[in-house]
């Protein structure tokens, strides 16, 4: 994960804060460095949840479909080992409670 934070403004902080197109940019940011670094898809998958998991302050943010897509459609081969490692995104359902 110190390769993904090795630049100024830190990629952990501008993840921490991002969605849209603005995780996109800074998705696109670590995949690049995650590739210069040797690294494969499934090792980017990994490395890249565990760091917006680090981020974001939990792993919550993978139950939000939009957010997965956001960073992770850019680059369909590691989102597919993305989902096999971890299981698709899917928002939780809401539970009805009857009176």
């Amino acid at each position: 994960m110190q390769i993904l934070n090795s630049s100024a403004p830190s990629l952990l902080q501008r993840i921490s804060k991002a969605e849209g197109p603005d995780l996109a940019k800074a998705c696109s940011s670590g995949f690049t460095k995650l590739k210069a670094a040797g690294l494969d898809d499934v090792d980017s998958a990994i490395v890249m949840k565990s760091f917006i998991d680090e981020a974001k302050g939990s792993d919550a943010w993978y139950a939000n479909p939009v957010l997965v897509k956001n960073c992770f459609s850019q680059v369909p081969s590691i989102q597919k080992n993305l989902e096999l490692i971890y299981g698709p995104s899917v928002a939780p359902s809401k539970q009805v409670l009857e009176p």
